[in-house]
């Protein structure tokens, strides 16, 4: 329950940033003003994209489920930052630098803008990770 409410904590700040932050100019679509709500599956299809882009203002996300023993593949954040919540699981996170960090449920990753990375899952069961990126100001 208290990762919950973290999670939609951090989502709700995101959001908040997002939409009320410096005033700039946007062009808005149809789907970028309207409040969703949608359901993410909880079985194991290996990708599925929250909030695309261009749906939103600023970021996008994506629901990951990883079987024990896979990989996302090495990509970069480029010009954007990356916030991962590790919904179930453990694994690892890998820097450019090939610098390995233990991950595991309850836990949230920063990834800085430029920089690339991997997640490995190292555990017993499906790593299940929600991500948000955004473009670094």
């Amino acid at each position: 329950m208290r990762f919950t409410l973290l999670l939609l904590l951090i989502f709700t700040t995101v959001i908040s940033q997002t939409t009320f932050g410096e005033s700039k100019k946007f062009s808005f679509s149809e789907d970028t003003i309207k409040f969703r709500i949608i359901d993410i599956p909880l079985n194991d299809t290996s990708y599925f994209r929250i909030i695309e882009r261009g749906k939103s203002h600023n970021f996008h996300s994506g629901r990951v489920y990883l079987n024990v023993g896979c990989n996302v593949g090495e990509h970069s954040t480029e010009n954007y930052e990356e916030l991962v919540i590790i919904l179930k699981g453990s694994g690892e996170v890998e820097n450019q630098f090939k610098e390995r960090y233990q991950i595991k449920e309850g836990q949230v990753i920063y990834i800085p803008p430029n920089s690339s990375h991997n997640v490995y899952n190292t555990g017993s069961e499906p790593l299940i990770y929600i991500y948000i990126v955004t473009k670094a100001y």
